[in-house]
C-alpha cells in the first residue's frame, strides 16, 4: 500500500511552475527512505517527527563499482544542506574527488502540520574502487556522527568544518559571515566598516598565522582590534598630545594543544620614531611572569598610515608547557599596560660618521706628551664608534712605552678569551722618550655584544657598556689611564653614592632615577653636586608622580630649602613652558655651576626640576617670580598652586 503523506508546499520563487511537482516527488521519495509507511497516521505525528530530526541515512553499501545514496531531512537553516554535502563529498573519503551523479535540495513546510519549514536533501556518490569500500565503513560512523551534531546548528558545522581544515577561500567566508552577524547584533559598535578592517587584517597576517588559526578566534581578533581603534582614534582626537592604550588578554591553546595568553593591545603613538615589537612585548611581560617565550609566529602589527594608532597581537606559552595560573593572568590584567608603555622603544637613524684622521692624530699626540717617564702607566682614549641590531663597537687609541719583553696588544687578544671582540687598525711608533725608549700607537676597536645594555625603553646605556668593554680591556692588556673617562667616571662614582643614600628607592624606580640623574644640565653638575640636593629633588619628584597630574590639571611649583640649596620643582608642564621658563632664568645671569635643572618625563607628563647652590636671597626670589610669571601666562591662570617644605 502506498504511504500517505500531508500536503507538501514547496518554498520558492518557482512553486507554481511544473517544476514544483517534480521538487514535491522528490521530497516524497526521501521521506519513503527516511521514515515508516504509516509514520503520518496516528496522533502527535508533528512531536515525533521533531523528536528524530535530523534524520540522516544512506542507502546500501554493495560491492564496488556502485553508488551510495545520503538521504537528509532537517529543520530549516540555512547552509545546512551545502554543510551535509561538504562534509560527506571531502571526507566520506579523505582527499579523493568522487564522482555526484545526483545533488538534490528543496526547502518545504507540511500546512496541515503547522508553519514550521523544512529541509529535505539526497546526495548519490560514485564508489569504484574496492580500496574504498573499507575507508568508507571505517569513517560512515564519525561522519554520522558530525552531521547529525552539524546540520542543526551553524556553529558547530563552523567547528567542524573548521577542526577539519577548510580552504583559506572557505576560512575567509566564515569570517566574513561572522562578522556580518555581529554587525547585526550589534548595530552601535559595529559597523560594515569592520569588513574593511578585515580585508587588511587578511592581507597583512602571513598565510601560516591564518592557517593555524581557527576562523573563530581571528573573526574576534579583527573586532577586538576594530573597536580599539575606533576608541583610540577618538580619543586621540580630543587629547592630541596624551597617549592611550587599550589591551585585551585571551586564554587559547596552540597548534600542539598547549595552553597559552593571546594578547590584543592598541596604543596611540606620540611621535613618528616610536616603535613595539614581539622582543619589547616579551620583555615587559617578562617584568610581571618569568619563564615565558613567544609562541612562533603569533606576531602581527598593523599601523596605519593615516592615523598614529597601532595594533598589536601576541600569543605567549610557558617555557615549561604549564599554563598560567590565575594569579599571573590577574597581575597580568592589571599592570601589564603599563609596562608596555614603559617599553616603547625610539627608532633612531643611523649616523654615518667616517673617521676624522686629524682628530685621531691630535690624540695620538695628545697621549704621547703624557707618557713622561718609563715607568709611565700606558694611556688610552675610547670612544664610541658605531652600533649594529647586536653590537657595539668602540674605538681605542693606545700609547705606551714600548719595552723589549712586552707582546703586541694583539697577541694579548690571541692569548686570552675575552668577551670582547678585538679589530686591529694600524700599529705604529710615534716617537721615544729620552730618545732611547720608542713610544708605540696602536688604533683598534672592540665589539661587545649590546643585549646586556639594553634599559627598560631598549634605549642603549652606553655609560655602562664603556665600562664594561674597560674592564675587559684591562683583564686582556693589564692596568692602563683612561684619558678621557675621568668626567665620566666622576659620574658614575656620584651616581653610585645617590644609590647608596635613596637605598630600596633606587632599586623600585632605577628606570627613572637613570633619567633624572642624566638629564641634569649642565653636565658637570652630575660630578660636582653632593648626593643629598639630587636625593631631595628626586623624592620630591616621586611623591608628585604618586600623587599624580591630570590633563586639565595647572602646574604646581614645589620648593624646598635645605643647607645652602634651594630645590624646586614644577609638575605637569609641557615643552613650551619648560623652554620659556629657562630662557627667562638664563637672564638672571646665575653662574653656571650655582644652577642645575632637568626635564623629565613620566608616563604622558613631564617635569622641570631646578637645583640652586648657595641662592642669593634677592636672585632666589626674582628666581620665583619669573616661574610663577611663566606658570600664570603659558596657563593663563591668575594664582599658583605653590607646596612649600619646611
Amino acid at each position: 500500500m502506498k504511504p500517505k503523506y500531508p500536503l507538501i508546499q514547496i518554498h520558492s520563487n518557482d512553486k507554481d511552475s511544473p517544476l514544483a511537482s517534480v521538487e514535491v516527488l522528490g521530497i516524497e521519495r526521501i521521506m519513503r527512505h527516511l521514515l515508516p509507511p504509516n509514520f503520518f497516521e496516528g496522533d502527535d505525528v508533528l512531536y515525533r517527527l521533531h523528536q528524530q530530526l535530523p534524520i540522516i541515512c544512506w542507502s546500501t553499501i554493495k560491492k564496488p563499482p556502485f553508488v551510495i545514496s545520503f538521504y537528509l531531512c532537517c529543520l530549516y537553516r540555512k547552509g545546512s544542506y551545502a554543510f551535509f554535502h561538504d562534509l560527506l563529498d571531502a571526507w566520506l573519503i579523505p582527499g579523493k574527488i568522487l564522482d555526484l551523479p545526483l545533488q538534490f535540495a528543496a526547502d518545504f513546510s507540511l500546512p496541515e502540520l503547522g508553519s514550521q519549514k523544512y529541509t529535505a536533501g539526497q546526495l548519490k556518490l560514485f564508489i569504484e574502487e574496492k580500496s574504498d569500500l573499507e575507508i568508507i565503513q571505517k569513517n560512515l560512523p564519525l561522519i554520522e556522527k558530525e552531521l547529525r551534531s552539524g546540520v542543526p546548528s551553524d556553529f558547530k558545522a563552523k567547528k567542524i568544518l573548521e577542526l577539519k581544515g577548510v580552504s583559506s577561500d572557505k576560512k575567509t567566508a566564515l569570517i566574513q559571515d561572522t562578522l556580518v552577524k555581529l554587525i547585526k547584533r550589534r548595530p552601535q559598535d559595529f559597523d560594515y566598516d569592520v569588513l574593511s578592517e578585515m580585508q587588511h587584517f587578511l592581507v597583512l597576517c602571513k598565510a601560516e598565522f591564518k592557517k593555524t588559526r581557527n576562523f573563530h578566534l581571528i573573526s574576534r581578533l579583527i573586532g577586538v582590534q576594530y573597536l580599539f581603534r575606533k576608541a583610540l582614534l577618538l580619543s586621540s582626537e580630543v587629547y592630541p598630545n596624551k597617549r592611550f592604550i587599550n589591551l585585551k588578554l585571551m586564554r587559547i591553546k596552540t597548534e600542539e594543544g598547549i595552553p597559552a595568553l593571546g594578547f590584543v593591545v592598541a596604543i596611540s603613538f606620540l611621535r613618528e620614531n616610536e616603535r613595539l615589537e614581539a622582543k619589547h612585548m616579551l620583555c615587559a611581560i617578562n617584568k610581571l611572569v618569568s619563564g615565558v617565550s613567544v609562541v612562533k609566529g603569533s606576531w602581527f602589527f598593523n599601523q596605519g598610515h593615516s592615523d598614529n594608532v597601532c595594533t598589536f597581537y601576541l600569543e605567549i606559552k610557558k617555557e615549561d608547557r604549564e599554563g598560567f595560573s590565575l594569579k599571573e593572568i590577574d597581575l597580568l590584567k592589571e599592570a601589564l599596560a603599563k609596562e608596555i608603555l614603559a617599553h616603547i622603544a625610539q627608532s633612531m637613524n643611523p649616523i654615518f660618521m667616517p673617521q676624522n684622521e686629524e682628530s685621531v692624530l691630535r690624540n695620538i699626540l695628545t697621549l704621547s706628551k703624557q707618557l713622561k717617564f718609563v715607568r709611565d702607566l700606558p694611556q688610552a682614549i675610547m670612544t664610541y664608534h658605531h652600533q649594529t641590531d647586536k653590537i657595539l663597537e668602540f674605538s681605542v687609541i693606545v700609547l705606551r712605552i714600548l719595552k723589549p719583553s712586552m707582546r703586541s696588544i694583539a697577541t694579548y687578544f690571541d692569548l686570552k678569551e675575552s668577551k670582547l671582540l678585538f679589530f686591529l687598525d694600524r700599529t705604529k711608533i710615534v716617537g721615544t722618550l729620552r730618545k732611547k725608549h720608542p713610544k708605540e700607537a696602536t688604533l683598534f676597536r672592540l665589539q661587545i655584544d649590546k643585549a646586556p645594555f639594553l634599559r627598560q625603553d631598549h634605549s642603549v646605556d652606553l655609560y655602562k657598556a664603556r665600562e664594561s668593554v674597560l674592564s675587559a680591556l684591562r683583564d686582556v692588556i693589564g692596568d692602563f689611564r683612561d684619558y678621557n673617562g675621568g668626567t665620566i667616571s666622576k659620574e658614575s662614582e656620584l651616581f653610585k653614592k645617590l644609590c647608596a643614600h635613596l637605598g630600596e628607592t633606587a632599586e623600585q624606580d632605577a628606570f627613572l632615577l637613570e633619567n633624572f640623574f642624566y638629564s641634569l644640565t649642565p653636565p658637570i653638575m652630575r660630578s660636582i653636586l653632593p648626593p643629598d640636593p639630587i636625593q631631595d629633588l628626586f623624592l620630591m619628584l616621586l611623591s608628585a608622580k604618586k600623587r599624580g597630574v591630570h590633563a586639565e590639571q595647572n602646574p604646581i611649583l614645589e620648593i624646598k630649602e635645605k643647607n645652602k640649596y634651594c630645590i624646586l620643582l614644577i609638575s605637569g608642564v609641557n615643552n613650551l613652558l619648560a623652554k620659556a621658563t629657562l630662557k627667562s632664568i638664563h637672564g638672571l645671569h646665575i653662574h653656571p655651576r650655582q644652577f642645575a635643572h632637568c626635564l623629565v618625563s613620566v608616563g604622558d607628563f613631564q617635569y622641570l626640576g631646578l637645583i640652586y647652590r648657595n641662592p642669593d636671597q634677592q636672585t632666589f626670589i626674582r628666581l620665583r617670580f619669573i616661574i610663577e610669571k611663566m606658570i600664570t601666562e603659558k596657563t593663563q591662570n591668575p594664582e599658583v598652586e605653590v607646596i612649600n617644605y619646611l
